[in-house]
């Protein structure tokens, strides 16, 4: 576990000095509002927090424990960084907001820092779902040819409502990101997901309008949750 935490801060610590060091190290991962928004952080208060109606995603690699038990650290931290290099690109693809990495996971938003239409949101963060999905497989793929036979898997969960978002923290480091309710139950839907799933909430699948294939989960009751969560898995 101290070993997992160790290789977990690494990859963190590199990847958020991608993220800070420069403007020009930051276009990869970030949206160009945010990063204009980012580099006048220090002009960012509590005051000027917002209540916006976002798209919250998450995503992790299950078996991720196993595989750091199993992978010499130098090697894990290069597999998790060409995983976060190809994922980041595909969020920036679909506009999506890269909010941070937590761990072997990522959390993305899609309508802030820059508002869109609510159903828009939702479209694009199943489309990038999907194609997270499917580089992910190809992925997978590439580390088994390198020796990496460990079972993996990316478990995904989406969740759409009003959040409150602006930049949090002490003025020497804040960071911009969204809090409330829907972005806990992100959260949990991505922890309920089995290897390789993507679970989208019932009441933001409602608004797609039955664009996308998916078939109802057994409504699951979740710690912390006093209603049971209602889902569906993305098919496609």
């Amino acid at each position: 576990e101290t070993r997992l935490l160790g290789i977990r801060q690494k990859v963190s610590s590199r990847l958020h000095a991608r993220k800070a060091s420069s403007n020009q190290l930051m276009q990869p991962y970030l949206p160009s509002q945010l990063v204009t928004q980012l580099k006048s952080v220090e002009q960012h208060s509590v005051a000027s927090m917002q209540r916006l109606y976002v798209t919250i995603f998450f995503s992790d690699i299950s078996g991720f424990t196993r595989l750091s038990e199993m992978t010499d650290e130098s090697e894990l931290i290069e597999l998790l960084i060409e995983y976060f290099n190809v994922m980041s690109r595909i969020t920036l693809h679909h506009g999506g907001t890269l909010d941070k990495f937590t761990g072997d996971g990522l959390m993305v938003i899609f309508g802030a820092p820059q508002e869109i239409p609510a159903q828009q949101g939702i479209d694009r963060c199943v489309k990038m779902a999907l194609e997270m999905r499917s580089k992910w497989f190809e992925l997978r793929r590439s580390w088994v040819d390198r020796g990496i036979v460990i079972p993996i898997g990316l478990r995904m969960g989406i969740h759409s409502g009003f959040c409150v978002l602006g930049s949090f923290g002490c003025m020497d480091r804040l960071q911009y990101t969204a809090f409330g309710s829907v972005v806990n139950l992100a959260s949990r839907l991505e922890g309920l997901a089995e290897d390789d799933e993507i679970l989208v909430s019932s009441s933001s699948w409602t608004m797609l309008g039955g664009k996308y294939a998916g078939v109802a989960r057994e409504a699951a009751t979740v710690p912390g949750l006093s209603r049971p969560v209602h889902a569906v898995r993305v098919q496609g």
